[in-house]
């Protein structure tokens, strides 16, 4: 299988999981003061395309809710619904979970690049690690050892650094116009 289609394929079967096998930190759920449109930065159709793949994806800004939705096009599968917020060149997709709290992972748009996207499980857990070695307890607000789960405050200023390392283990994809066209 393809490099970059395993990759977000995998994402919706891991974000999927429950239990132990989930990230351990959840943030709590916070008010975005300005929701990014992905939309406006990617484009309403997309291609993300690496050496040996290339996948097609649509994006949607649903006004209503705030949310930015990117389907896998050949299948209508949602690839992410998050509601997106833009602090020094990082863009954060902020994914409500169903027991309560959020995910936040971080994506880089650069021109025509992209790094990070469907990435929100790999960068949960490694959080998730890196608050159980002791980092960001400023940040801990509750953690309880029994269920192995930890509530965090986010602030994107104490956590740009871990982000953006974050991001750069990830391979960057070049995004280009997909090739279909919206019919007027």
């Amino acid at each position: 299988m393809h490099q970059l289609r395993f990759l977000l394929l995998s994402g919706l079967v891991l974000g999927g999981l429950t239990g132990c096998e989930s990230p351990s930190a959840t943030f709590d759920a916070f008010r975005i003061a300005r929701p990014q449109n992905l939309e406006r930065h990617l484009g309403s159709r997309l291609q993300l395309l690496s050496a040996t793949d290339t996948l097609n994806l649509s994006v949607h800004f649903d006004a209503a809710t705030q949310r930015n939705i990117i389907t896998y096009t050949a299948t209508g599968d949602t690839l992410l619904e998050a509601t997106a917020l833009r602090y020094r060149r990082l863009y954060y997709l902020v994914q409500e979970q169903p027991k309560a709290g959020c995910w936040v992972h971080a994506i880089r748009i650069r021109g025509n690049e992209v790094q990070g996207l469907a990435s929100g499980w790999e960068q949960m857990s490694d959080l998730s690690q890196a608050i159980k070695q002791g980092r960001f307890p400023e940040l801990v607000r509750y953690r309880n050892l029994i269920n192995d789960s930890t509530r965090v405050r986010f602030d994107a200023r104490q956590l740009r650094e871990f982000y953006a390392s974050e991001i750069d283990s990830f391979p960057v994809y070049r995004t280009t116009p997909s090739r279909v066209t919206a019919v007027l």
